[in-house]
């Protein structure tokens, strides 16, 4: 499993997210902003 971890979504560079349906913000956990990406399984929602 391919995953990307950032320990706050605002560290998400904008050149790595290729998801243009969804942001960093809306998939981060809301109490810590940590964000932990399973890229198949994202770019499978994207696909849809």
């Amino acid at each position: 499993m391919t995953t990307m971890t950032y320990k706050h979504w605002r560290d998400v560079p904008e050149s790595a997210w290729r998801w243009p349906n969804f942001s960093p913000a809306e998939i981060a956990c809301r109490g810590t902003g940590k964000l932990l990406i399973n890229e198949p399984a994202l770019d499978k929602l994207q696909a849809l």
